[in-house]
């Protein structure tokens, strides 16, 4: 009987899983990216047993994931988690993947990769660490989050063959950047100059106007529910299109403002198109519920 091969999925946001995945492209296992559950059921297949690289805390982002294991049972090669990958498994390939990692410090930069506090002392870890936080927020804002799926390629290419890759420099160079423009955008949002009232509440806004693609809006919007839970309002433009995000960490914003939100979060939404009219929009729903 043919022996089944693992091939291993991952998420391509599972950023601190790229010397996992370069330990297994050179031991010669197939790869391949997985974002959402859709893309998931297509690995019930024959002839392969799939191996998850997937965090704990990301496993969230597969709402469905225990149904598809239930599902497949012995069809599932097990997971490795980046975040505690010295835990052993009965996968022998996945032990394969373990024992190529202890060697050539690839096990301390799969370590140190999500501890930036360490990259100084770290320079592979550094550049990685680097690079591809900074091409994932680039790209996010360009809308081509499937550039990150080609950017990690060419990370493992780098890593396996010693050959350095001009973007991956490029994104390196320009991750400072990007914790500097995100401090500087912060200064800008304040709860003196909102053109939204809700009572007396506090309402933090701030216009942006053009912001640059590194802005990392990510960690931008997270900061904020923090700084101002009741509510914060930014308005930007990016790539000539206007967008008014609204977050807050008390209240489900989708139902007070009548939002549609495609990414069914109710404690952040960003709105597209005109931002006088999104504005007004958003006082008229605020005015009406003061009544």
């Amino acid at each position: 009987m043919k022996k089944q091969k693992s091939i291993f999925l991952y998420d391509p946001n599972e950023l601190n899983a790229i010397f996992i995945l370069a330990a297994i492209k050179k031991l010669g296992f197939k790869i391949w990216p997985i974002n959402t559950m859709q893309s998931l059921w297509t690995w019930l297949i024959d002839g392969y047993y799939p191996v998850f690289i997937i965090s704990e805390k990301n496993r969230q982002n597969f709402p469905d994931l225990k149904t598809y294991l239930w599902l497949s049972k012995a069809k599932i090669g097990g997971f490795i988690d980046p975040c505690n990958i010295q835990k052993k498994d009965v996968n022998p390939d996945i032990q394969l993947v373990l024992t190529k990692l202890k060697k050539n410090s690839m096990l301390k930069n799969t370590e140190d990769i999500s501890h930036p506090e360490r990259w100084e002392k770290n320079p592979t870890a550094f550049r990685y660490g680097k690079a591809l936080r900074a091409g994932k927020i680039f790209l996010k804002n360009k809308h081509k989050p499937e550039r990150l799926i080609k950017t990690i390629d060419e990370a493992i290419t780098e890593i396996n063959e010693g050959k350095q890759s001009y973007s991956i420099s490029l994104y390196e160079e320009n991750y400072d950047y990007c914790l500097y423009i995100l401090t500087e955008v912060k200064t800008k949002i304040n709860t003196n100059n909102s053109p939204i009232k809700f009572g007396n509440k506090p309402i933090a806004y701030g216009y942006l106007d053009n912001i640059s693609p590194w802005l990392d809006l990510e960690k931008l919007q997270k900061d904020l529910v923090i700084l101002y839970p009741f509510m914060t309002i930014i308005q930007y433009r990016l790539d000539n299109k206007e967008y008014t995000w609204v977050g807050s960490a008390t209240i489900n914003v989708n139902l007070i403002f009548s939002i549609k939100n495609n990414d069914k979060n109710p404690h952040g939404a960003t709105l597209k198109g005109p931002h006088d009219k999104i504005i007004n929009l958003l006082k008229a729903e605020a005015k009406s519920l003061s009544k």
